[in-house]
């Protein structure tokens, strides 16, 4: 399944979409209290919102993707552009907007994360056979992109600005909106429907 050229576009979308992630998840409090004035118990608030946002976007995005598979492919892209949008108005708005951009956060990266997920199922050259492989081999390329992307280009690019941090996060989710509409997984006809039918 190594050779599946769809599981390797999916697995290193994966990999910038949890790149970008760890920045917030590493960087989102201390930002607030440092720049915005916030006690650590407001900054621990808005992840408390982003969480319950991951949970809500993992469940519900990808039953309704798998429902409506026509609306996959645009629906995908617009998620990972809102999210890269929120990525820094975690950080740039007022308390409401903080909120707001951390439930839509969270949902929507959680929700498209779910969905890459099924991607090992749906082509045909993997299947439900060597779905369980192609998953695993997936998540090594994710949790690769956790500690590389963040340690080796974010950082180093944002020059020790926690602003520049999560607008280097916002620009690698716009990169990843990209490279997934080039790569074409979602666009490829009878995908999604062949996971619906799953």
């Amino acid at each position: 399944c190594v050779k599946s050229r769809n599981l390797w576009l999916a697995g290193l979308t994966l990999m910038l979409i949890l790149g970008a992630s760890m920045v917030i998840s590493n960087f989102h409090v201390a930002t607030l209290t440092t720049l915005k004035g916030y006690s650590e118990s407001a900054a621990g608030s808005f992840n408390t919102v982003l969480m319950i946002g991951a949970i809500i976007g993992s469940i519900a995005l990808p039953v309704y993707v798998t429902k409506a598979p026509g609306k996959a492919p645009l629906l995908v892209f617009v998620m990972l552009l809102v999210t890269a949008a929120t990525c820094y108005g975690m950080v740039a708005l007022p308390a409401f907007g903080i909120y707001v951009c951390a439930f839509l956060n969270g949902a929507l990266r959680s929700g498209v994360i779910a969905i890459m997920m099924m991607v090992p199922v749906m082509l045909r050259e993997i299947g439900p056979a060597l779905a369980g492989t192609a998953g695993g081999f997936m998540v090594t390329l994710e949790l690769i992109g956790s500690v590389v992307i963040p340690t080796y280009i974010i950082v180093p690019l944002g020059g020790g600005s926690l602003m520049a941090y999560f607008g280097l996060a916002a620009v690698c989710m716009v990169t990843t909106s990209l490279w997934l509409k080039l790569a074409g997984i979602f666009w490829r006809k009878g995908i999604m429907s062949r996971c619906a039918k799953l």
